[in-house]
């Protein structure tokens, strides 16, 4: 069904209830925000899991010999590494 300007036809969810605002839980609190992070062993796993894949880009930068290579590697063991832990 293809609704126009001007058309008398519902929208498909016009009869639903609208949502209740609520404040944000989070306070304005550094140490509480920064405690909702990754715990110590998962922090240490995420860094332990991003150097090995960066050992692995410099041996796959040395045998194709090609900087695109190594640079796409570490393009995306960084991407990796940034949303490791965040569940």
């Amino acid at each position: 069904m293809a609704l126009t300007a001007g058309s008398d036809d519902s929208m498909p969810l016009g009869d639903a209830q609208p949502f209740a605002y609520t404040p944000d839980a989070l306070s304005n609190d550094v140490t509480e925000i920064a405690a909702r992070g990754v715990s110590e062993a998962d922090e240490a796993k995420c860094f332990a899991d991003c150097e090995l894949d960066m050992e692995q880009c410099q041996a796959a930068g040395a045998m194709y010999r090609d900087p695109r290579t190594y640079a796409a590697c570490t393009e995306r063991a960084f991407a990796k590494f940034q949303t490791c832990g965040r569940y």
